[in-house]
This record gives structure tokens, sequence and C-alpha cells, in this order.
């Protein structure tokens, strides 16, 4: 993997806050209790923060395990221990090796794939595809869940995302990005199309193995729409089978 690209502190504490809930949540347990009719399993949490959804995970599941893997101290450091829950604090560039000591049944990449930002936006793919490819090489994996953001193009579907790249990681205009929201300014984010997702994870899963559930739109400013080329932005879950049991 490329190197990657760190967060602040201060960027990394807009993120202590919990994302999966309401309608969210409710499918999350959908897909769980379909798949895991008896509640047992493994699950690993790459970039699970502050431990909220671990922890809520673990409740609801008492015969599940989990491990979570997070980079950002200050927020690993406000996780409610468990006793069924193992705390990492590392990059997930050594995914790998934690894969090879524990074995999941479930992983659960919330957000995450896009902050996987090295100094080009092709290794910042290239990234994506390097972290989606150690998952389906193991063979303990049943399932692999994923929450994105989705920035679908106007007419060229791939635009936005490049755009959002290149501004959002100049430094140079980092207070500008700032203001204008961006949390990542002057690291970069990298958020595809729901096209640009769904060939992604098939070229790695095959797309027979992906369902996706699609969430509402999001209420975008129009000056930044027309700005960004973006026709529209929503939220997707891929929920995609790695290996069969």
């Amino acid at each position: 993997m490329n190197e990657l690209k760190q967060l602040s502190e201060d960027q990394l504490e807009s993120f202590n806050t919990e994302y999966v809930n309401g309608k969210f949540w409710d499918a999350v347990v959908e897909l769980i209790d379909t798949h895991f009719t008896t509640g047992e399993f493994t699950f690993l949490d790459i970039g699970g923060g502050n431990g909220v959804f671990t922890d809520r995970l673990l409740n609801r599941y008492p015969q599940s395990e989990a491990v979570l893997l997070d980079n950002a101290s200050n927020l690993i450091e406000i996780n409610t221990k468990h006793p069924r829950k193992t705390i990492i604090m590392d990059s997930v560039e050594n995914l790998e090796t934690y894969l090879n000591e524990y074995a999941m049944d479930v992983v659960f990449i919330n957000w995450v794939l896009h902050h996987l930002v090295s100094s080009t936006y092709k290794k910042t793919r290239s990234n994506m595809v390097n972290t989606l490819s150690i998952i389906q090489r193991d063979k303990h994996i049943r399932y692999l869940a994923v929450f994105e953001n989705m920035y679908n193009g106007i007419l060229f579907d791939s635009l936005p995302s490049k755009l959002i790249y290149r501004i959002t990681s100049l430094q140079s205009i980092q207070r500008w990005t700032k203001k204008m929201g961006a949390n990542t300014a002057g690291v970069g984010v990298s958020f595809l199309s729901k096209k640009m997702w769904m060939k992604l994870f098939s070229s790695i899963f095959g797309e027979a193995n992906i369902s996706v559930v699609d969430f509402h739109f999001w209420k975008f400013p129009l000056v930044r729409k027309i700005f960004l080329h973006i026709k529209n932005i929503h939220m997707s879950l891929f929920w995609i089978k790695v290996n069969s049991k």
C-alpha cells in the first residue's frame, strides 16, 4: 500500500460521532439477522474510532466478538472497554497482519475507504484496491459491509471524485476548503460515484456477490453542485459476500 496521509488531531476530532443510526442501523441489523441467525459471529470494525458502533453491535448480539482497528489515538482513548472487544491502535496499512491473527466472519468499513489518501489520485485509488484485495484473500471472512457516500456526476460520472480529491488535497487553499466545509482540507478525500464504487467492488468480489441498500439524497447548495459537477449525493450500504462456509 502507498504511504497514507494522516489527518491532524483536530480533524480527527470531527469524526468523534456515530453515523450508523436510524435507517442505517436498521439495515445492518436486518442483514446480520438474515445471515447470522444465531447471532454468533466475529467482526472487525476498520476505522472504528470511538467504538460506539462496535459497542452497539456487541450489546445487540451477546454471542458476538469484535476487533476494532483505528490509528487515531484520541478516538481510541475514549473507547469503552468490553470483555468481547479487542482494541488495536494501528493503521489499515497493517490490516493483513491482524487478519492473520484474528479469524473474522464480517468486516465493517464505515466511511473509511475514501480516507485512504496518498500523494496522488492514482495512488489513492490503488490503496482502496489493495485494502479490499487483502480482505478478499482472507478465507475466514464471509461478508464485507461498506457504508460510503455516492458523489454522482452530471455528464462525466467520475469528474466530481477527481475534482474533490484535487481541491481538498491542496494545502495552498486549505483555509478556503475548510471554510467550505471540507474537514479533510489540506489532506484530501476520495469520494466515488455509485457506478465507480460498484465497478471497484465487482472487480475484486464479483458483481453477483454484491447487494446494495441505497438511502436518501442529500441537500447540497446548487452553486457547489455546479462547481463540482455533481448530479446528486446519497449514501449506500454495500453488503458483499466474500467467502462461503
